[in-house]
């Protein structure tokens, strides 16, 4: 009885899935969609302008709009092959949107995916 308890602990324990973004925003949505690497670093812009970020393996904290540069940059240095998911309100205004892109192709982000939702554009 013992085994078959630790068995399902161990089952549990390796298909739970962590995430480390539980912010709500409202994604635009897209026609064609490719999922991003596992352990990607994620930036939220909220609606509001507000923004959060995670390397990946914790769970987002808030930060500046203008500490976008530094946070990847710091991800960068710790491996140059890492991508980085953008999770953006479809309500910002895309001057945040673009803001942000460039912080991350100054601090030498070589791949970045954009969210959006499962549904397709009519």
């Amino acid at each position: 009885m013992s085994d078959i308890a630790f068995l399902l602990i161990v089952f549990f324990m390796v298909t739970t899935v962590v995430t480390t973004d539980r912010t709500n925003v409202n994604l635009p949505e897209s026609l064609e969609r490719k999922e991003a690497p596992k352990n990607s670093a994620i930036i939220v812009v909220t609606k509001e302008g507000l923004c959060k970020a995670s390397a990946g393996e914790e769970m987002s904290k808030p930060i500046a709009m203008e500490d976008v540069l530094s946070f990847a940059a710091n991800v960068m240095i710790k491996d140059l092959t890492k991508a980085v998911v953008l999770k953006a309100d479809r309500d910002v205004k895309y001057k945040l949107v673009d803001q942000v892109l460039n912080q991350l192709k100054e601090a030498g982000v070589r791949q970045v995916y954009l969210l959006s939702s499962k549904e397709a554009v009519r």
